[in-house]
């Protein structure tokens, strides 16, 4: 009787190891950080990066709160972001803190995003296309997303995002705001997510990330989204 209860905790240890060996290897189970904008702001903060320090706020039309859809998209309540892209290169993105995770521990992120656009892939715009020339990012790091001013005066952030069409070392494209030719310039919910190209990005001591999502401009006018839904999927990295 005692040898077939060593067999079976023998077995059983080999079942727990093996297991282990498995989350070890494929990073372990992923978290889900789901925000719907209809209920709340979700603590989401906005910011505006790579303008002049000295800007005035009422030409570079920056706007940020909740409010309510168009009425052809039910008039449900919604993150509004605008800005004139005078200096032909803002920034402008939504942060937030992550935590719960592991301490110190990196991991894959992967952005599912959804927003109400308005403009048509193929519009011609000064400078670029309203719709195709206006990128949309996701990023992570265990630093905040700050501006600083840089050596010429300008405002720039403190995570490598890329330039406009490119990514960068903390964040990924997810696609551009464009909306199928539909021959109006009425909002349509768009989704877009970078599931083939994670971020890869390390938690803080107390297991807290911070992550963002923006759109790096190519176009010179103005633009203005809405913010519907943000799920973020939070994966221990893959062992190699």
């Amino acid at each position: 009787m005692k040898d077939k209860w060593i067999v079976a905790l023998s077995v059983l240890i080999v079942i727990v190891l093996a297991s282990l060996g498995i989350l070890m290897l494929t990073g372990g189970e992923p978290q889900r950080f789901e925000y719907d904008f209809s209920e709340s702001d979700h603590g989401w903060d906005a910011g505006w990066a790579d303008l002049p320090q000295d800007y005035d706020p009422e030409s570079y039309k920056l706007e940020f709160d909740r409010r309510s859809l168009p009425e052809n998209l039910g008039n449900s309540k919604a993150l509004f972001i605008s800005s004139q892209n005078l200096p032909d290169d803002i920034f402008m993105y939504l942060k937030k803190q992550l935590d719960g995770l592991e301490e110190r521990k990196s991991y894959e992120v992967v952005f599912e995003v959804e927003l109400a656009s308005k403009y048509p892939t193929g519009s011609v715009g000064i400078g670029g296309s309203p719709a195709d020339s206006v990128y949309l990012k996701g990023g992570a790091s265990t630093d905040e997303p700050q501006r600083y001013v840089d050596e010429d005066g300008w405002l720039r952030l403190n995570v490598d995002k890329g330039g406009q069409s490119q990514g960068g070392e903390q964040a990924a494209v997810l696609g551009t705001v464009a909306k199928p030719d539909d021959g109006t310039d009425r909002y349509v919910i768009v989704k877009r997510d970078n599931g083939d190209k994670p971020v890869t990005a390390k938690s803080d001591e107390e297991g807290r990330l911070w992550v963002f999502v923006g759109t790096d401009s190519g176009f010179e006018g103005l633009t203005e989204l809405f913010y519907t839904n943000f799920t973020i999927v939070v994966k221990p990295q893959r062992i190699s």
